[in-house]
């Protein structure tokens, strides 16, 4: 998978976090950071877009600037899509720290015949941890100019494969990869996860 790119989407300001995420520190590194090492370890190329390039930012990913700015992850999404140079990219958000190597392999593993692979947890889907061909860039294009922000906007015009919490479980048993830290509740949740040998074991 080393030809394929992995794209973190870090721009934006959490109203519910009252900051940008990606620069928040979780244990020894930042949100970012946490997310960007999990891909490095499967794709060659990583990608962060955003308006501004966050401070923790790895000196191996390539920044990428957010257009148009301020339309929110779907124009992320179309940045990152319009420079990556695979045709099929694995798209994170970089609230999403404890993404497993192993459900990002597992997901890319289902794109053939697909333009779009999006995980479904029990909460319902989970659009910026998925894997999207770059075969997307039109019908993105399309939503944005209708006005349209939200990334599942455009998956009526593409071949989108639904990837269920069961089948999940098969490459993250605790899909823990789907753990958004959207507020700071969640970034104390997710401190006290780092100190679970159950989750985290020692090695």
């Amino acid at each position: 998978m080393k030809q394929m790119s992995g794209i973190i989407l870090a721009g934006g300001k959490s109203a519910r976090m009252g900051c940008t995420k990606a620069d928040l520190r979780l244990g020894e590194r930042s949100l970012l950071e946490w997310v960007a090492r999990a891909l490095r370890s499967v794709f060659e190329e990583i990608l962060i877009v955003a308006s501004v390039p966050p401070l923790t930012t790895p000196g191996w990913a390539r920044p990428i600037t957010d257009e148009p700015d301020g339309l929110g992850p779907l124009a992320g999404l179309y940045a990152g899509l319009k420079v990556a140079s695979a045709e099929l990219n694995f798209v994170a958000a970089c609230d999403i720290p404890f993404l497993r190597p192993r459900l990002v392999e597992g997901i890319i593993a289902l794109a053939e015949g697909y333009e779009a692979v999006i995980p479904e947890g029990p909460d319902g889907l989970h659009p910026l941890c998925g894997a999207y061909s770059r075969a997307c860039l039109g019908a993105i294009r399309e939503a944005l100019e209708a006005g349209q922000r939200r990334v599942v906007s455009f998956f009526p015009q593409v071949r989108v494969r639904i990837v269920s919490a069961e089948e999940l479980r098969g490459f993250d048993p605790d899909l823990m990869s789907l753990l958004n830290v959207n507020t700071p509740a969640d970034l104390k949740a997710a401190a006290r996860a780092i100190g679970d040998s159950n989750l985290f074991p020692k090695s």
